[in-house]
């Protein structure tokens, strides 16, 4: 159960310097600790200045580039590529504002009809109140499969476009769409309306503007990459579960070898204790076992997880330091490469409570996980409710919903019930034909 939980989380997740730098991003309006982010479009050019003749600091800003804001001055914005510094000035009108942290990829074809892009909320609302409402999408689906490559849809269609039918759509590996997701609502129970961007990186010319939702943008030289931090619990509670979790990296590593994506994922590995004031035996607090390896370094990384073992002696409590291993995954590993973000943390146990004298990070749940989204990480939490821990568990699932937590009450939370700690060898067989029967779609889900 623990392993096909953790495969299951896995394969769902798995989405220029300036001279006056402000000291912190704006924040977003109503929010204290989250900033103003913009994604670029194509042909944004970062200036030095903000004025369109100003020397320029970089010519062909990737389109899509997730940006933090600095300041706002006639049109332009000052931005950086992090938090902690600004490297120029983009004209405000080859961006988007960029608040959810959120993309999505088409899922694969089969068994469903193509996308419809709707001009107005307006219209897709119509659509869905329509008594008619299957003959109507009949309709615009035929309208859409009329359609050729280079021509538009009839003005007076409620769409704009419409997802890429046939062997060039746009779920290829090498022609694919991204779309990042400008808002959202809830207009009936179960349905979700979405407002998105996207950029056609195969037929998109350089230097062609591009309009929310257009579906054309700039060619990328390479797919967008995934990386996956795992941030393991080796305390000696977890001695069943720890090589299962290392197994699982494993076992994905050869999935992904053997669909040619060694290159598009990459997994990096922290572990954690606890307090080594309190405790002096546990060696260590947290400590980064790897930092990001694909599958192309597998060697390397095999060795550093060999030596991943749990303590030998018990912690001051039955708590231990998680939100030290995840502050340092936040900061420590090397995510500059990663267009999509995670982290996945495996415990059994809940994290040091804030009166704890021994606490190493000063930030709570929700502060640290304010501070991820910033950077554009998304926590996942593998809660194992083993036997000798519940009385642990309550606090546990509260503290690790907080720290996972998505928008409103959902949150990436998962409970892993383990009454058999010790039926390792059962698990890992269920898990390996899991790997072997997902095949290329689970390498596909993988890079969301």
């Amino acid at each position: 159960m623990f392993l096909r939980s953790l495969l299951a989380l896995l394969a769902f997740f798995c989405l220029y310097s300036a001279s006056t730098a402000n000291s912190a991003p704006l924040l977003q309006e109503g929010k204290k600790s989250l900033f103003q982010r913009v994604v670029s479009h194509p042909g944004a050019v970062l200036r030095a200045e903000a004025r369109a003749d100003a020397p320029v600091v970089q010519a062909a800003v990737t389109p899509f580039s997730v940006f933090y804001v600095y300041a706002r001055q006639e049109g332009w914005l000052q931005v950086g590529l992090s938090s902690s510094q600004a490297q120029g000035w983009l004209d405000a009108g080859k961006t988007t504002a960029w608040n959810q942290s959120l993309t999505l990829l088409f899922s694969p074809p089969t068994g469903r009809d193509p996308v419809l892009f709707f001009k107005t909320e307006k219209d897709l609302q119509e659509i869905c109140e329509a008594q008619d409402m299957e003959q109507r999408l009949d309709a615009l689906l035929a309208a859409a499969r009329r359609k050729n490559n280079d021509t538009t849809l009839p003005q007076d269609l409620p769409i704009l476009a419409s997802e890429p039918l046939g062997e060039q759509g746009a779920v290829s590996e090498k022609r694919f769409y991204l779309m990042p997701i400008l808002g959202m609502n809830d207009p009936f129970e179960g349905v979700k309306f979405l407002q998105v961007a996207s950029i056609d990186p195969g037929r998109h010319a350089s230097g062609e503007t591009t309009e929310p939702g257009r579906g054309n943008g700039a060619a990328p030289t390479a797919p967008p990459k995934t990386g996956i931090a795992l941030v393991i619990d080796t305390t000696i509670s977890m001695k069943p579960y720890i090589e299962q979790s290392l197994n699982v990296v494993r076992e994905i590593y050869d999935s992904i070898g053997k669909n040619h994506m060694a290159d598009n994922v990459g997994f990096a590995v922290v572990a954690y204790r606890s307090s080594t004031a309190a405790v002096p035996g546990l060696e260590y607090v947290s400590t980064v076992v790897s930092d990001f390896a694909t599958a192309r370094d597998r060697k390397a990384l095999e060795g550093r997880l060999a030596q991943v073992r749990e303590a030998t002696v018990s912690s001051h409590d039955f708590n231990e330091d998680s939100l030290a291993a995840v502050y340092q995954a936040v900061q420590a590993l090397s995510w500059e490469d990663y267009s999509s973000r995670l982290i996945l943390l495996i415990t059994d146990a809940g994290p040091l409570r804030s009166d704890d004298k021994y606490a190493s990070v000063t930030m709570g749940v929700n502060e640290l996980n304010d501070f991820a989204r910033q950077k554009g990480i998304w926590i996942t939490s593998l809660h194992i409710k083993s036997p000798g821990g519940a009385k642990n568990h309550r606090y546990a699932e509260e503290s690790y919903r907080a720290l996972s937590r998505l928008s409103g009450q959902r949150s990436n939370y998962q409970a892993v019930p383990a009454p058999t700690p010790y039926s390792a060898p059962a698990m890992m067989m269920g898990a390996k034909a899991r790997v072997m029967l997902k095949g290329p779609n689970f390498t596909k889900v993988l890079m969301i």
